[in-house]
């Protein structure tokens, strides 16, 4: 299938658009959270119409390997920082590697959570122009971006067809963009 496929959705009526890039903001946003421009004071309306393209399969897996470079350098460095006779070969103690595998825990839900909740994308989906909105082309929320995270979790434990699916219907959702209301779309 082409990832290239996109769609036409009408805009929530609580939605703001950016005149510069046409991006879908918040009703409350006073200025576009993708270009930074001032927003209208007003709600646009309703019949505006946004087209997303979304994310492939390909791109998205690549995004993915590269967030994985990302958490696993974190993981690095703090067995480094905690650990510094690493570097001149001496043995990393349980201790030390037990604070270094906690911070790589806690540095998973918080990477993709913050970078997903703020900008709407991780490195990843950075470096590869993809962007990660509501159905309806809104921003995502913190609360959602962390739920989105969880649902990773559901769709890696159906031995990875949750993953899969992306390559195989429309819009390219995961299990995840179908817990969490999600798209990932091409900026």
């Amino acid at each position: 299938m082409n990832s290239m496929q996109s769609t036409i959705l009408p805009l929530a009526p609580d939605v703001k658009v950016c005149a510069g890039c046409q991006t879908p903001n918040t009703l409350t946003s006073q200025y576009c959270y993708k270009c930074g421009l001032k927003l209208p004071k007003a709600a646009v309306a309703a019949c505006t119409e946004v087209i997303m393209v979304y994310g492939g399969f390909r791109r998205r897996l690549a995004a993915s390997l590269i967030d994985s470079l990302v958490i696993g350098t974190v993981y690095c460095l703090m067995l480094i920082i905690l650990s510094p006779d690493l570097l001149a070969g001496g043995a990393v103690s349980d201790t030390d590697q037990g604070f270094a595998i906690l911070s790589a825990i806690i540095a998973g839900p918080v990477y993709w959570t913050v970078s997903t909740g703020k900008c709407g994308r991780s490195m990843g989906k950075l470096a590869l122009g993809l962007k990660v909105v509501r159905v309806d082309g809104s921003r995502v929320s913190y609360p959602r971006a962390f739920a989105r995270f969880c649902a990773y979790y559901l769709s890696t434990l159906t031995w990875g067809i949750g993953f899969l699916i992306i390559a195989f219907n429309r819009k390219k959702r995961g299990l995840h963009d179908y817990i969490c209301d999600t798209v990932v779309i091409r900026t």
